[in-house]
């Protein structure tokens, strides 16, 4: 594995890094039964290709995926009316929004856990729930 190098955190290096993962998902997607492994492969990659550590392939891989699937369903996240602790999600399609609190998400992440012991249960809340963040 190549050792990290670090990259200015500037956005036309994020939209770069945005725009590669993008290409390697769109091109490799019917490869893969589940998006986990999309994921993945991408991450590996963007390590590969450009350097960057695990996180920060992760968060681009992440983000390209969500704006692909964003073109299918339109959900959003509200920013102007989330916090740390609590995040809108509007569902354009109906007009309804939806608040879940951080407490929320790791209460499903941690029932989901206790219901399936033998699954990476980071992976599997990943597939029901959304994306980690990197």
């Amino acid at each position: 594995m190549p050792s990290s190098i670090p990259l200015p955190h500037d956005q036309t290096h994020a939209a770069i890094l945005v725009h590669s993962a993008t290409r390697f998902i769109v091109t490799h997607q019917a490869e893969h039964l589940d998006s986990e492994q999309l994921v993945k492969r991408c991450c590996a990659h963007l390590m590969v290709t450009t350097g960057i550590t695990e996180s920060a392939a992760q968060h681009y891989a992440m983000h390209a995926l969500a704006e692909l699937q964003a073109k299918h369903v339109p959900a959003y996240f509200d920013i102007s009316h989330s916090t740390s602790y609590v995040m809108r999600v509007v569902d354009p399609t109906n007009g309804h929004a939806y608040s879940l609190t951080a407490s929320d998400v790791l209460q499903m992440a941690k029932t989901q856990h206790d219901q399936e012991p033998s699954h990476d249960h980071v992976a599997h809340v990943t597939q029901q729930c959304g994306r980690r963040a990197g």
